[in-house]
């Protein structure tokens, strides 16, 4: 795919979105489902590119599964139509979102090697905070 050097519009996303997937209500085979979001401008943004690898099947189903929407029904992969919005805005986030910086030595940090993101601390040393791990995928 071609790099795109323009930034992408949520909104130009969004429409392309509802009409490349216009059976609302259908479910989409995981293949139709990568189809119509490799489409959109956000998936071949710079920032998507390098906080995500968007190669493998595997690698889209990771994105879809973080997005919350998969439907799994009898083992069957599903993605509902209307759950491909759940995918834009995932993506959006993830090529957007400023992570909270970390300028206070009073940070504990808990890394298991996925993202992290900061929480209070549960002492009582004010709002200090300390690193919660959490997976992108």
């Amino acid at each position: 795919m071609p790099y795109h050097c323009n930034t992408p519009s949520y909104s130009s996303d969004r429409s392309r979105l509802e009409t490349l997937s216009s059976q609302n209500g259908k479910v989409l085979s995981f293949d139709e489902a990568r189809a119509i979001l490799s489409k959109l401008d956000i998936s071949h943004s710079g920032p998507v590119r390098v906080r995500v690898k968007l190669v493998t099947d595997d690698d889209w189903k990771k994105l879809m599964y973080a997005a919350h929407a998969v439907r799994e029904e009898e083992g069957e992969f599903g993605v509902w139509t209307k759950d491909l919005t759940k995918v834009l805005d995932h993506l959006y986030h993830i090529a957007f979102c400023i992570p909270i910086a970390r300028t206070s030595s009073s940070f504990d940090e808990v890394d298991d090697g996925n993202s992290s993101f900061l929480a209070p601390n549960s002492g009582n040393k004010g709002s200090h905070h300390r690193r919660i791990a959490t997976s992108t995928f």
